[in-house]
């Protein structure tokens, strides 16, 4: 049985037409923090389950596959000027845009020649890998020539004994 103004677990119920303040959970207006949720219901029973942050968070997480968030990151009406600026300022804040639109560039034209380069570096390593090997078989082909050449000598001088011998 619940007396008028408290709830079942004796505490302060809020008047029926009052409505809860939607960010704190409060209806005082004092702005005072927020209302943690202690219904055992909605609470997660598994401790092994990682927690998920409803903010934002420097660290790396699975979802964004562990890349670093754009740092420059346009937030509406965050980065424009305010209504009142003068026309040196409006010029200096368009320049601004523009140096910034050309630094994004160049640091994305940076990163792809980056990447470029490592490509051609190990291009590079493979094809000097496959002049040493080639060089390796060139060496071994004359090498066997030479062996080619000693035993036809070889063998020429024998059959100048064996017709010496015959005479």
């Amino acid at each position: 049985m619940a007396d008028a103004g408290f709830d079942d677990a004796g505490f302060d119920a809020p008047p029926p037409d009052v409505e809860m303040d939607p960010v704190y959970g409060d209806n005082d207006g004092d702005n005072d923090g927020p209302v943690f949720n202690d219904n055992p219901e909605e609470m997660n029973d598994n401790p092994d389950e990682d927690y998920q942050q409803h903010w934002g968070s420097s660290l790396e997480t699975e979802e964004n596959g562990g890349e670093d968030e754009d740092e420059d990151e346009e937030i509406p009406f965050v980065d424009d000027l305010p209504i009142f600026a003068d026309a040196s300022s409006k010029a200096l804040h368009a320049e601004t845009k523009q140096l910034e639109a050309r630094r994004d560039l160049a640091e994305k034209e940076a990163a792809a020649n980056k990447e470029r380069v490592a490509i051609m570096n190990e291009h590079l390593k493979n094809v000097n890998q496959e002049v040493d090997h080639t060089n390796n078989l060139v060496a071994a082909k004359n090498k066997e020539i030479q062996s080619e050449e000693h035993l036809q000598a070889l063998a020429a001088r024998e059959q100048g004994r064996y017709q010496t011998e015959i005479k």
